[in-house]
């Protein structure tokens, strides 16, 4: 992304450790000096029934998901600029459930509310939360259960589920981009999800 961009500043992080959010973002403003943007779009998923899932599984998915974002926020919140943009990546699946992927789903219907809830707490700041559908390539199944999608697809080919053509990530990404920088160079537009 830095080659392709022509510049920038690579920070690695585990979003499942406060600490390491808390540092993410120091580093961002030390090497930036300041914010005007924050895109999260960090995700975890698990494929599972919840019956077979453990408490580790539901703690992951809701420390990427949904802790992570709120931690990143607050860590960032001294440092952003007046009407700061903070755009979170969500999922078509909030309010739509997919067999499977009920953890995942209700982690991102958590990230939603934890969103409207930061924008009531800061208007000063802009919100954004982005449902993105079926977008390839992603790493988003890479650590499915290859027997268990197998099994879960029909059922979700049975709720329509399963689009004739996935995005492409690198067009979302330029419309996600796209829209961002419009939104930062105007800062008196006001952000809808």
């Amino acid at each position: 992304a830095i080659a392709e961009a022509g510049c920038g500043h690579m920070i690695a992080a585990d979003l499942e450790d406060l600490d390491s959010c808390e540092g993410l973002v120091r580093d961002a403003v030390a090497k930036l000096g300041g914010l005007d943007l924050i895109v999260y779009a960090a995700s975890a998923s698990r494929l599972g029934l919840v019956r077979g899932l453990t408490s580790a599984d539901w703690a992951r998915l809701y420390a990427i998901n949904v802790i992570g974002p709120a931690i990143v926020f607050r860590a960032a919140l001294d440092s952003l600029a007046p009407a700061a943009i903070c755009a979170f990546i969500s999922s078509e699946s909030v309010g739509m459930p997919y067999h499977g992927l009920v953890p995942y789903g209700s982690s991102k219907a958590a990230l939603e509310e934890l969103v409207r809830g930061m924008r009531v707490e800061h208007p000063e700041l802009r919100f954004s939360c982005i449902r993105v559908g079926q977008t390839m390539p992603t790493d988003f199944a890479r650590d499915f259960d290859p027997e268990l999608a197998g099994e879960l697809l029909p059922k979700w080919i049975a709720l329509g589920r399963i689009p004739a053509q996935s995005m492409d990530v690198e067009e979302v990404g330029r419309v996600i981009a796209s829209s961002l920088a419009t939104a930062i160079a105007n800062p008196t537009v006001e952000l809808q999800d």
